[in-house]
């Protein structure tokens, strides 16, 4: 067989492999966005995801009006729950709670119950939080303040809240930030470590809009947001509280601050709250430096992010491919040495080699669908099923098996970073274990998953250092890496119950022959329908 066939079936392998990889990643996405689980909840106000961005952190109000169904969904749904409330306004909102809250609250407390609950008052230092107000106050009002309190007690306070309520949200924010950068600083802390774990962070104080509101900016800067966007979902709030009634209520009087002065969530009070952070510390990212939220851990949100937001605007499989397997010609052409050998054929001197009807087919196929829907536990099958080809092709070249076929290392290193960027591997991996594997097998699962990782990074590192034509030895070596790779990721499978390993394993089946159809070119939708799965 001449060596230019296996040129081109290791090319389109390789288009295959990322083809597979990216809509395994791209269906997660859509079926996140698809069947958002928020919008069944009735009990919870102003309940939503933070950023469009991230399926990991969510904000809303009290929880304190959950139905039994609200209840059971959140504990299904979410790993951690974070409450800024302080502890008075904890133990008021418990003795009006629903029968859905309580029972909610009682099955956290539960050690059974894979969703833990973290408070964190962010306004826990009242006496901090005055003192930050009265040292605002202009140097003659609080002299004159001061005297006062000889003839009248808690003159310095009550000209301290006047100014606050002139300052309304803005002030308010400020304050906060300055006096609670701990407490913002554990929650940061602690939706970093969960995300690293996988499954859902919701965080609340009463309303979701002030405590909530900041914390949902900080986040969302990580992550990547411009200031436009965290501004309008900040003055979302106003539209599902319908928070404008202009009467005081009794509870707002009943302070020393009017606290009607602080109603709503008016988009142009988180715009200047985001002046004032880059006023007082020069940018966001250095106030999240002081909060010791390092840049990694930003880079690492924001990059996680970028590559999931960036999968979802792919609108079929069609223009994946084209754009794909032209990116990949276009490197060969180069003479990038992703393809070895010394008859390696160069695509300004072969127009044949574009002209190929089983290159062009990949990419020019009308009836080629958009991707169809895949589960966390079908990703990792699927990338299991990637490195054993791997493996094979590699130990067949080693023997001497495919004669005339040359591989180079390059071809890995390039596939490889495919293969982790368009499978969101360890996402999926994250999912697989805290939503799908048994509490009993995930420590387990976790350390299997972490050698597929690590195992996967090696493999690009060696292959890299290989400045030259594989030797046979180099490539068994490599062989024995993707093997390891895929024993790993099979045992996870295995820790699964035997009914989602029978309704895995009808997937795999049914993925494998709609995409040999699609290869074949035997493709029909109206005979062979949409590949859709039940949940």
């Amino acid at each position: 067989m001449p060596f230019y066939y296996y040129q081109k079936t290791i090319l389109i392998g390789i288009v295959f492999v990322a083809l597979s990889s990216n809509s395994l990643a791209l269906s997660v996405v859509k079926n996140n966005n698809k069947n958002q689980w928020t919008d069944t909840i009735q009990g919870a106000a102003n309940l939503r995801p933070v950023s469009d961005k991230s399926n990991l952190f969510y904000r809303c109000a009290t929880l304190d009006n959950l139905s039994q169904q609200d209840a059971e969904c959140l504990l299904e749904k979410t790993k951690v729950v974070i409450d800024l409330r302080n502890t008075d306004e904890i133990r008021k909102g418990a003795k009006e709670r629903s029968q859905g809250s309580r029972f909610f609250y009682e099955q956290l407390e539960n050690s059974d119950v894979d969703c833990r609950l973290v408070p964190i008052p962010i306004l826990q230092n009242v006496d901090a939080f005055w003192d930050e107000a009265i040292r605002r106050l202009p140097a003659g009002e609080r002299f004159q303040a001061t005297l006062q309190t000889a003839v009248s007690k808690g003159a310095l306070g009550r000209a301290a809240a006047r100014k606050l309520e002139q300052g309304g949200l803005p002030a308010l924010y400020s304050i906060m930030l300055t006096t609670g950068a701990n407490p913002f600083q554990k929650a940061l802390d602690v939706c970093w470590e969960q995300s690293q774990q996988g499954g859902a962070v919701l965080f609340h104080c009463q309303k979701g809009k002030d405590r909530t509101g900041l914390l949902a900016m900080l986040i969302q800067h990580c992550l990547g947001d411009d200031d436009d966007t965290i501004i309008k979902s900040y003055g979302l709030t106003e539209q599902l509280m319908e928070e404008k009634e202009t009467t005081t209520s009794n509870n707002e009087k009943s302070s020393m601050v009017d606290w009607s002065h602080f109603r709503g969530s008016p988009e142009r009070a988180m715009a200047d709250t985001l002046s004032w952070i880059r006023e007082e510390y020069g940018s966001i990212d250095a106030f999240l430096d002081r909060l010791s939220f390092s840049s990694d851990k930003r880079d690492v949100w924001k990059n996680n992010q970028d590559e999931s937001s960036s999968s979802s605007t792919v609108t079929s499989r069609r223009s994946w491919i084209s754009q794909s397997s032209m990116q990949m010609l276009g490197l060969v052409a180069a003479g990038s040495g992703i393809l070895g050998g010394a008859k390696e054929a160069k695509a300004d001197e072969d127009d044949d080699f574009f002209d190929d009807p089983e290159i062009k087919e990949l990419y020019d196929n009308p009836a080629i669908p958009t991707a169809p829907e895949e589960r966390s536990g079908l990703v990792v099958l699927r990338v299991a099923e990637v490195a054993q080809f791997q493996e094979k092709i590699l130990r067949v070249v080693a023997n001497g098996e495919a004669e005339g076929l040359k591989l180079a290392p390059m071809q890995f290193v390039f596939g490889n970073q495919i293969l982790l960027k368009n499978s969101n591997l360890d996402g999926n991996m994250k999912l697989m274990i805290y939503d799908e594997i048994p509490r009993s097998k995930r420590n387990d699962a976790i350390k299997n998953a972490v050698i597929t990782m690590n195992t996967l990074q090696d493999i690009s590192k060696y292959a890299a250092s290989i400045q030259r034509d594989f030797e046979n030895q180099e490539m068994i070596e490599l062989a024995d890496m993707y093997r390891t790779v895929r024993i790993n990721l099979n045992q996870l499978y295995e820790y699964l119950p035997e009914k989602e390993k029978e309704k895995y394993y009808g997937y795999f089946v049914a993925v494998t022959e709609y995409e040999k159809k699609i290869a074949e070119g035997t493709y029909n939708p109206e005979l062979d329908g949409v590949l859709k799965f039940d949940d």
